[in-house]
């Protein structure tokens, strides 16, 4: 990192405030042991843009929350699709993830924390966001996402642990 002209530390104190950006107020560090389920919404890999919507990447959200909707979507008749595209607009509104973020939620990934298993955490509350981050074409980016789901960042974690989950 030197040769970089950073150290450790800067790139610590960088991801800090990247991962605190996305809380509203202050996010506790919470260590989950497992057996425990966490989620991830994002689209399909595109070669042109390989770090855009990453499996693997650091925002997850917990399985009380895909249960909860997945409750509430069951109330009404909906077909696979409508079930789909209502569960990720929910996602999207809850977690505040912005339209212009090129991120479809179309498919889910879990990471499953094996038994015993333990992975550290900020966690806390969405951030409200707009609907895009600065103005747009296609985007009302007046209007805002309300954010409020709870949502995890997880700077590290163990890729074997992550898989398709639909």
């Amino acid at each position: 990192l030197e040769d970089r002209g950073t150290t450790p530390q800067i790139e610590a104190a960088k991801i800090r405030r990247e991962a605190e950006s996305g809380f509203l107020g202050e996010p506790k560090s919470q260590q989950f042991v497992g057996p425990k389920r966490f989620f991830r919404g994002l689209g399909p890999k595109d070669p042109a843009q390989p770090f855009r919507n990453n499996a693997f990447g650091s925002w997850w959200f917990e399985e009380s929350a895909v249960r909860q909707l997945e409750l509430q979507l069951a109330r009404v008749f909906f077909t696979d699709e409508e079930r789909r595209r209502s569960f990720s607009d929910s996602i999207r509104a809850g977690l505040a993830i912005a339209y212009d973020w090129d991120n479809p939620l179309s498919e889910y990934w879990m990471l499953e924390l094996p038994g015993g298993a333990r992975l550290t955490g900020l966690v806390g509350p969405a951030a409200p966001q707009p609907h895009a981050a600065k103005p747009h074409p296609k985007y009302d980016w007046t209007r805002i996402l309300r954010g409020g789901l709870m949502q995890i960042y997880f700077p590290v974690k163990n890729p074997l642990w992550v898989r398709r989950y639909w």
